[in-house]
């Protein structure tokens, strides 16, 4: 009698390819990320309940003519519970795989003027829609949760899947904007030939790619862009990925840098 060998064999998802199009500004400007806090997920509906703590820097920018320079400082905006952090700001937001618009809700905005500063009777209106939406959406905000996994230094993720263990590399590359050679991305992002360049990251499964997550951004003035997977959840077979886009331009000062942060499509890894 023969032996037959029965193999589980890891299925990937077809490849997808999608733009860094969705997601909500988490900071723009001089103003950097203090925190990221996991409220709530649900992997199945791709939902992802964020906190997103930031501070405003002090910077100084030059004019046009690059002889110039001003010096800019953020102003106190005395926002309730912050005394020992005066500059910093408090956004929420529900990001949704595949939404076209994402909810967010300025609570707190860092300021480098007075009147810019967040009204006391706003703050409340806005957390009381932000908390009527996470209810609706069925996500609890005092929820604590943490990531599957998390890139390691070569940017691989170990994810536990049943009683399997699926490693998830991670590749970046940059291109030029050409439409001949790529012209969806190119018609997609609006990018344009000669002063923008498209980053892309890459996941992949023993070589075979499933996911590419992409977007453009301004070459020129030596700019720059940096696209990371901040980790990953897990829910039975169904996997789901947090990632952050970060652009700037090296001539252009702080004020032209922002930062999105966005959810993956929901990946079915099957047996």
């Amino acid at each position: 009698m023969g032996t037959f060998l029965v193999y589980l064999v890891l299925t990937i998802p077809p490849l997808v390819s999608s733009q860094v199009n969705s997601g909500v500004t988490a900071v723009s400007g001089a103003v950097e990320i203090r925190s990221l806090s996991l409220l709530g997920v649900d992997v199945n509906r791709g939902l992802v309940g964020v906190k997103v703590v930031s501070t405003a820097k002090a910077y100084t920018e030059t004019d046009g003519s690059s002889v110039g320079e001003e010096r800019f400082a953020p102003t106190r905006c005395h926002y309730a519970g912050m005394n020992k952090t005066p500059f910093d700001g408090v956004m929420l937001a529900l990001l949704h795989a595949g939404a076209d618009d994402e909810a967010s809700w300025v609570i707190y905005e860092p300021a480098y003027d007075e009147s810019r500063c967040t009204a006391p009777a706003v703050s409340k209106a806005r957390l009381a829609q932000a908390k009527a939406a996470f209810a609706k959406a069925n996500i609890t905000m005092d929820q604590k949760v943490e990531f599957a996994a998390t890139p390691d230094a070569k940017g691989q993720l170990s994810l536990k899947i049943g009683d399997r263990t699926v490693v998830v590399q991670t590749s970046k590359k940059t291109d030029d904007c050409d439409a001949e050679a790529d012209p969806a991305k190119v018609k997609a992002s609006r990018c344009a030939e000669g002063f923008d360049r498209i980053l892309t990251v890459t996941f992949a499964v023993d070589g075979q790619p499933f996911y590419q997550s992409w977007d453009s951004y301004t070459a020129a003035y030596a700019g720059s862009a940096e696209l990371e997977v901040l980790g990953a959840f897990v829910s039975g077979t169904k996997v789901l990925f947090l990632q952050r886009l970060t652009t700037a331009s090296g001539m252009q000062g702080p004020s032209s840098a922002q930062t999105t942060i966005s959810v993956s499509p929901v990946f079915d890894f099957a047996k």
